[in-house]
């Protein structure tokens, strides 16, 4: 691996935690939500430890965001340093990403939207239908709101590589970096100030291009070549403040606090405290992330809510959740890929 960059086994296992903060989120972040009891073994008194941890999960979208514009910026700067990147073809590649994309929401839209309808939990409206079925609505399953946010960092990408290119080949490097990062301070103060929470697509916007940003840097070279006692506990130090301020103080600071998170985990995944096993697990659920993402609000809140939570026990319905979630990915990529074979797309 060009140590200049995060493997793609790297950002597949970032994935893996970002989901399993999302599945916990959802799980055990929205109680209103949820109509069974069940008992929670890290709550003690006034510290509801659980409650915090699926409050910290809803970062996982800033996670998401962060890791296509890095993985995309990677695999694009490839194509480039061989001198074959074209707009028209960064546009191709683009589309290669959105069909498979759309192929994997699709399948999941037909194994489980008509459930929905068959028993009578969604209405029938054609436009609400094919909305929905391109991503542009999320009638049927609140949680793919970011499906259509995700479409349109995909279509902006070619054009924010281009102008990072020329700008840098240009030989204003630093100077572009400096404005780069002056430009992010000063949309961060405005989401900050700014009294919606929901900023819209500009807050993952951010993260996205600063996930562009860092693959273009030589922030991880830097660190990878630093693997010692003090740097670690730096790190570490850098992670743990991160945390404390998404869970304690703000949530609107989600496009600045989890690029340090993911550099301080990928800088963890190169340190001796990487378990195999842990890893293995986390590349898995980092390999499904897309599958587990549309498919485990269905068990959570829509169809069988009232069967997943029977298990009573907090970590236990987590774990049933994430295990079902990431075997339907599983088969369901199986059942996409001989299609595809047959097919030929």
């Amino acid at each position: 691996m060009d140590k200049k960059y995060a493997s793609r086994e790297d950002i597949k296992i970032i994935q893996g935690i970002a989901v399993m903060l999302m599945v916990f989120h959802h799980l055990f972040g929205f109680p209103d939500r949820v109509s069974v009891s069940y008992y929670a073994p890290l709550d003690f008194g006034l510290i509801h430890l659980e409650t915090i941890i699926a409050y910290f999960g809803r970062i996982c979208v800033a996670i998401f965001s962060f890791c296509s514009g890095y993985g995309l910026y990677q695999k694009n700067m490839t194509i480039a340093q061989s001198g074959k990147w074209t707009l028209f073809g960064g546009y191709k590649e683009i589309l290669q990403s959105i069909k498979k994309f759309y192929f994997r929401y699709w399948i999941v839209f037909i194994v489980f939207i008509p459930y929905g309808f068959y028993n009578n939990i969604y209405n029938f409206i054609p436009l609400q239908f094919v909305k929905n079925i391109f991503g542009i609505a999320c009638t049927y399953n609140k949680e793919w709101w970011y499906v259509f946010t995700y479409l349109r960092l995909l279509v902006i990408f070619p054009l924010l590589f281009i102008f990072i290119r020329r700008t840098i080949g240009k030989g204003n490097r630093k100077s572009f970096f400096t404005k780069s990062i002056a430009v992010i301070c000063l949309l961060s103060l405005l989401l900050y100030l700014n009294n919606d929470t929901e900023a819209g697509i500009l807050t993952y916007l951010i993260t996205f291009y600063i996930g562009m940003l860092v693959a273009e840097s030589d922030i991880l070279k830097k660190i990878f070549g630093c693997q010692n006692k003090l740097v670690g506990i730096g790190v570490f130090a850098a992670f743990m403040f991160s945390v404390g301020i998404r869970t304690f103080i703000t949530t609107k600071i989600d496009f600045l606090i989890a690029p340090v998170i993911i550099v301080c985990l990928i800088y963890w995944l190169h340190s001796k405290w990487a378990f195999k096993p842990l890893r293995y697990i986390l590349t898995i659920e980092g390999k499904y992330s897309q599958y587990i993402w549309l498919t485990h609000t269905f068990f959570a809140y829509y169809y069988f809510q009232q069967q997943l939570y029977a298990f009573s026990i907090s970590w236990i319905i987590f774990g049933v959740c994430l295990i079902v979630c990431t075997c339907i990915g599983v088969i369901l990529e199986i059942i996409l890929r001989t299609g595809n074979k047959k097919l030929h797309l």
